[in-house]
């Protein structure tokens, strides 16, 4: 079974962003990805209010990607339906390719 990363004491998706690198969102978005598989206890302790707005948007794509809508429904995720595309572009790789709208929705390159 997957496990919460913890980095200094944090979950990874609560860590400050402000000086991340390229790779690391890529890791980030990886990261909720593989979470939507395994961890249904993390996910339903999420806390959207300790969650900056790249990790919300990363964390509703992934849910909107996979058709995992019922996820919007859990009292603790629904925030996610109010989430808006970031407002400056983030890319996840050095050439994204875009192929999935709902990541070119929100702003995100991958």
């Amino acid at each position: 079974m997957f496990k919460g990363v913890l980095v200094e004491d944090k979950l990874l998706y609560y860590q400050d962003q402000s000086n991340w690198s390229m790779s690391d969102f890529y890791n980030l978005n990886r990261y909720l990805n593989r979470l939507l598989n395994y961890e249904s206890d993390l996910l339903d302790s999420m806390d959207l209010d300790k969650m900056s707005d790249i990790t919300k948007v990363l964390l509703v794509a992934n849910i909107k990607t996979r058709g995992a809508f019922y996820l919007l429904e859990k009292p603790n995720l629904s925030g996610l339906n109010e989430v808006n595309p970031l407002k400056e572009r983030l890319n996840l790789e050095k050439d994204p390719i875009n192929c999935y709208p709902i990541y070119d929705y929100y702003n995100v390159g991958w």
